[in-house]
């Protein structure tokens, strides 16, 4: 595992156990996906460089971190969808 990968891994962990915690308070109240936006936006931004990382070729295209990015933007997606049905 090179270190970009790793480092990328680690904040994709770190973020997806966030994320997931929050999932259910989102669910529960909507507006919480306003008041965490800031989080939000910074899962966003680390899915961006690791689809930036692939591009230019520093990170090899899926494995198991590209399957924990997938599900963070999934966990990603279900709050969003969440927070504009209600």
């Amino acid at each position: 595992m090179t270190g970009q990968t790793g480092r990328l891994e680690k904040r994709v962990d770190l973020l997806l156990k966030e994320m997931g915690g929050l999932e259910a308070t989102v669910h529960k109240d909507p507006g919480a996906c306003s008041a965490y936006s800031y989080r939000i936006d910074a899962c966003w931004a680390i899915i961006k460089e690791y689809k930036d990382a692939i591009t230019i070729g520093g990170v090899p295209v899926g494995g198991r971190l590209g399957d924990k990015v997938k599900k963070l933007e999934q966990i990603l997606d279900r709050m969003e969808k969440s927070a504009k049905s209600k």
